[in-house]
Formats: structure tokens, sequence, C-alpha cells
């Protein structure tokens, strides 16, 4: 009879560590998930003279390390303007800008540069300026 009590009692530890385990490993992936990436860029990039995009002095590219895909920020030189899209990256490994569904510019990211994919114009060497936020 004792044995049996000390077997049970041994598992059922056991099975609380698991659980507790299952439950801490289950709220660390949650976290990840809220866990996004900003990459925050300063620089004047004239797009208008290659593609449909105003010149801007700043470009925020806002994703989930696991994702192809986010959102971005441009804010628009010399104005209170601030435009907002969403990025995609595509098979052939350049991101797409997208405003209201319609590409609007392809970068290409190479040794630290944005370039546009169909082009040999070099944006600029952008400076990162922070990497991580949280989101709630």
């Amino acid at each position: 009879m004792e044995k049996n009590r000390k077997q049970i009692i041994i598992c059922a530890a056991i099975v609380a560590c698991v659980c507790v385990i299952s439950v801490l490993i289950t709220y660390n992936i949650l976290q990840q998930k809220n866990h996004l990436t900003v990459e925050l860029y300063y620089g004047t990039f004239d797009f208008s003279e290659y593609q449909n995009v105003e010149s801007t002095n700043k470009l925020a590219i806002i994703h989930d390390n696991d994702e192809k895909q986010g959102e971005y920020e441009m804010e628009i030189e010399n104005t209170d303007k601030v435009e907002t899209g969403i990025w995609k990256w595509n098979d052939d490994g350049y991101i797409t800008l997208y405003q209201d569904d319609k590409a609007v510019a392809n970068l290409v990211y190479m040794n630290g540069k944005y370039l546009f994919s169909d082009t040999s114009v070099e944006i600029q060497e952008l400076k990162r300026i922070s990497e991580n936020a949280i989101v709630e």
C-alpha cells in the first residue's frame, strides 16, 4: 500500500512537471509571436524617377522573424506625410513594396545595401537604427 502511494505521488509529480514545462513552452512561443523585428533606416531615397514612390527620408520595415511579409512605413521628405503599406518577399529573392494592392517598388538587399531589383541604381547604404520591438 505504501509502495503504491509513493508511485502515485511520483507519477503525479512527473505529470505536474510535464504540464508546467508545456505551459512555459507555449507561453514562450506566444511571446515570440508578439516579438516583431523592426528595421528602421534613415536616408533620402528618390524612388519617383524609377518607380511610383515619392522621395522619402525614413523607411521602416516591420516583420515577424519567421514571416516573408510585413508592413512598412515611409516618411515623405519635407512633409508630415507617412506612406504605409505591406511588403512581401518574392521567390526571386527581392522585396516588393505594395500600396493598395499595387506594387510600388522592388528592392533587393545585397551587402548591406538596398538596390532596385530591376536596375543597377543603388538607393543608399541604409543605416539600421533599431532592431526589435514588442507589439502587444
